[in-house]
């Protein structure tokens, strides 16, 4: 399973928790799930959404027109 699969996969497993109205310790015990795995890609998924967090950015169009580069990661 690749790195983008299992984000996938614990992304689904986390919304079902969190859509079944029951405590982690107990979703995880009905569900065969390692405790300490789901915590981990809980905290793993909640910092790459962070990450991906989208912010205004103004570009003076001045510079474009006098051929400076801009460059936006």
């Amino acid at each position: 399973m690749t790195q983008f699969e299992k984000h996938q996969y614990w992304t689904a497993i986390i919304n079902q928790q969190q859509n079944s109205g029951i405590s982690i310790p107990q979703f995880c015990k009905q569900n065969d799930i390692n405790y300490a795995n789901f915590h981990y890609w809980m905290k793993k998924i909640e910092q790459t959404d962070n990450e991906q967090i989208a912010h205004q950015v103004i570009i003076n169009e001045s510079s474009i027109l006098n051929g400076e580069i801009v460059i936006i990661h």
